[in-house]
């Protein structure tokens, strides 16, 4: 975990430095999905991620963002927030902090 501020520089070292140390292949997929990730504001689903990378890699499949989502968060370097709906959200754990879940609208606030 990381700390706040932190530059674009600073989050893919403290990525790649995470992935060498959990024996986990850096791949372009992993990079952009974390990147992506870390700069969400919003606990994005993994196929809100997908939609939001598309642009940047065509060919990114839906179920490389799956996997690679839950290779990441086994390996503790993103959070699989559970919520009341099928899909879980994800965010990359800069600092530890709990969520408020809206029962209304679902939005997620940490705090």
């Amino acid at each position: 975990m990381i700390g706040p501020p932190f530059s674009s520089h600073d989050l893919l070292k403290y990525f790649e430095t995470a992935c060498r140390k959990q024996n986990l292949r850096i791949t372009p997929q992993r990079i952009e999905i974390f990147r992506e990730l870390a700069q969400a504001k919003d606990h994005p689903t993994a196929e809100t991620l997908h939609k939001r990378l598309l642009s940047r890699m065509p060919t990114l499949s839906l179920d490389t963002v799956y996997r690679t989502l839950a290779t990441l968060a086994n390996n503790g370097l993103v959070n699989k927030v559970e919520t009341s709906e099928s899909q879980a959200r994800f965010e990359v754990i800069i600092n530890p902090h709990h969520h408020a879940i809206c029962s209304s609208c679902g939005k997620i606030i940490d705090f």
